[in-house]
């Protein structure tokens, strides 16, 4: 096995490395680990179901294990009482906002647009710094409305 390019500039382990590699048979045109051989369903594919049964079973996981916690311990209807409803809108309105800000960075970023990349990376910082700000205010001022029971028992 000869490389098929001169090793002039190579460093020591380079070299090593070339050696080591064996030669890839060029005769298949298909780049390599892209279907399986036991079922013909291409791995990106297979990967997509693969992820998507998982996720289902850990947050239907959790899930269950919610709704089955809230319907042991009433106590937990009084606290969604003491909810305030604006807040929490303007919570969720600035974190979808800062998504589409990672969004639309990524997408900058896709066709080198530097400038509007570092933008929306800094509104999402923003808006991620945001969301504390709002949450860190609701909680000292309606704090006490929330932890007037301690803990799931309500002792």
């Amino acid at each position: 096995m000869k490389p098929k390019e001169p090793m002039k500039n190579l460093a020591g382990n380079e070299l090593i490395v070339i050696l080591l590699i064996p030669q890839i048979s060029t005769k298949r045109n298909i780049p390599i680990a892209t279907q399986r051989s036991a079922t013909g369903i291409p791995t990106g594919r297979l990967a997509v179901w693969w992820v998507l049964a998982s996720e289902i079973v850990i947050f239907g996981g959790l899930l269950g294990s919610y709704v089955m916690i809230r319907s042991l311990y009433g106590h937990w209807a009084e606290s969604a009482a003491h909810t305030n409803l604006l807040a929490g809108s303007i919570n969720t309105f600035v974190l979808l906002t800062s998504s589409l800000f990672m969004v639309l960075a990524h997408h900058a970023a896709e066709h080198n647009d530097t400038t509007k990349a570092c933008t929306y990376l800094w509104r999402t910082v923003l808006g991620g710094l945001l969301f504390l700000v709002i949450v860190s205010i609701f909680l000292s001022i309606f704090g006490q409305l929330i932890s007037g029971g301690s803990g799931i028992s309500g002792t």
